[in-house]
């Protein structure tokens, strides 16, 4: 069940390529403009194409889930989908399946837009870098379906842009932390972006930041006690 769920989101994304090819190439074209190696060194080069990974993949978390949940509500898909033998937790692990491959998609562009500036990982960095990028994706995702059963549809693109946007910017995903200005550098490493970003640097060099991962596990499980409440709410209102 889960495994024909999945190929239904699937075929469902692909068939609406202004949503898929946008979430998909924004975050390698902004490397492009922004990211990439100008002259300078291509080991610190390395930084900057981990954290618009980072950011690639927190994209997805909100529009696969935020953007995705709030649109399956106002569908009588989604009203039809309660009558069926599929539980709530094989649909969001296919959910889950999907933004992995949409997830993985972004971050192939950004290797490959990488790779043409000479900018590569090898094999053991990708992998120490693709578990840190799995494990910082889980409060983003939680926080995404809470999104996507707070968020009005019409108004889930504007919340996630509002929330995605500057996060990646105050979390300094697009930049480097030194280049902050000075007020928001002062509460920038409290962020759950920056502690996602700090995490997937310390991947690419080679260490382990547990401190950054246990401060996401909390963030972690504070949003899903939000996703019950909201999941509960749109329950009561939409079904009781």
């Amino acid at each position: 069940m889960i495994l024909l769920h999945f190929r239904f989101i699937l075929l469902q994304l692909f068939r609406i390529p202004a949503f898929l090819v946008p979430t998909v190439l924004f975050p390698t074209m902004l490397y492009l403009f922004f990211g990439g190696p100008n002259g300078g060194d291509l080991i610190d080069a390395q930084f900057p194409l981990g954290s618009f990974c980072v950011f690639a993949v927190m994209g997805v978390a909100f529009y696969q889930f935020g953007v995705g949940i709030a649109d399956d509500r106002g569908s009588p898909w989604e009203s039809f989908m309660r009558v069926l033998p599929v539980t709530l937790f094989q649909r969001f692990t296919a959910r889950i399946m999907a933004a992995g491959v949409i997830a993985g998609l972004a971050i192939l562009c950004l290797g490959i837009a990488g790779w043409s500036y000479g900018v590569t990982f090898s094999f053991g960095t990708w992998f120490g870098v693709g578990l840190a990028l799995l494990a910082g994706t889980i409060p983003f995702c939680l926080f995404g379906v809470a999104l996507g059963y707070l968020a009005p549809q019409k108004a889930a693109v504007p919340i996630a842009n509002l929330i995605y946007l500057p996060l990646s910017f105050l979390g300094s995903v697009w930049s480097h932390p030194d280049s902050l200005p000075e007020g928001v550098a002062a509460f920038s490493p409290y962020l759950p972006s920056r502690m996602f970003a700090e995490l997937v640097w310390a991947a690419i060099d080679g260490r382990f930041n547990l401190p950054q991962l246990g401060w996401l596990a909390l963030y972690a499980v504070a949003a899903f006690g939000l996703c019950v409440w909201a999941y509960r709410r749109h329950e009561s209102r939409a079904y009781t």
